[in-house]
């Protein structure tokens, strides 16, 4: 569990599917999605473009993530090597702050959303 909306999971994962043409590796993005966000305080949805831009060779907005490169490095980078890059810096940070007491809340936040949800459609289908 992410504490992240499956509202917000679901475009940013057509971006990432869009970008790649590929499922299975539009999963492997998100979850670096999640980590760089988690990790740079960037969030998800500018990171998820950004990430789908670098896999279209466009690596501008890089700058933003602090990964100690200059600007000539961030420019020519592969999307391999960016991948590797916020690897390295950001790798596990989402599973890091959902053991924090703000991961926590955002999880409890998340839940009591899709408790919400699924009691709005139980009180239609029983009006009906």
């Amino acid at each position: 569990a992410t504490g992240i909306l499956d509202e917000q999971l679901r475009p940013v994962f057509q971006k990432l599917v869009t970008s790649t043409g590929d499922a299975i590796q539009a999963q492997e993005l998100l979850k670096l999605a999640l980590d760089v966000s988690a990790g740079s305080g960037n969030d998800l949805v500018t990171v998820a473009s950004d990430i789908a831009n670098v896999m279209a060779g466009n690596n501008k907005g890089l700058k933003k993530y602090a990964l100690g490169l200059s600007a000539v490095e961030l420019k020519t980078m592969s999307a391999t090597e960016v991948q590797l890059k916020f690897l390295e810096v950001y790798g596990g940070a989402s599973e890091k702050v959902s053991k924090t007491f703000a991961g926590s809340l955002g999880r409890i936040k998340a839940s009591a959303e899709m408790a919400r949800e699924a009691l709005t459609l139980l009180l239609k289908s029983l009006m009906l």
